[in-house]
């Protein structure tokens, strides 16, 4: 199995995404006011449905969760990527 970067277009709020299992969060950024997640993945692995949610600075998170990162939008607004285990 050999490694690759994926990158993923992430929504505002709770975002269920299909990723590679066992996926290791390499960035988040905002590309406009769009947040995308890179991530270093194994090919040949199965894929699962992961968790995320973004939340803007003041707003209250989930748990349990964890933090990833946070993009600074292009509108000046910085989201916040949480993983919801």
């Amino acid at each position: 199995m050999s490694k690759q970067v994926w990158k993923y277009k992430m929504g505002i709020g709770h975002w269920p995404m299909v990723i590679h299992r066992n996926a290791k969060f390499c960035a988040i950024h905002a590309q406009g006011d769009s947040v995308y997640m890179w991530a270093e993945v194994q090919s040949g692995l199965e894929t699962e449905i992961r968790k995320f949610y973004i939340a803007m600075t003041g707003e209250t998170v989930p748990e349990p969760s964890y933090y990833i990162g946070s993009a600074f939008l292009q509108s000046g607004i910085v989201a916040h990527v949480f993983e919801i285990v």
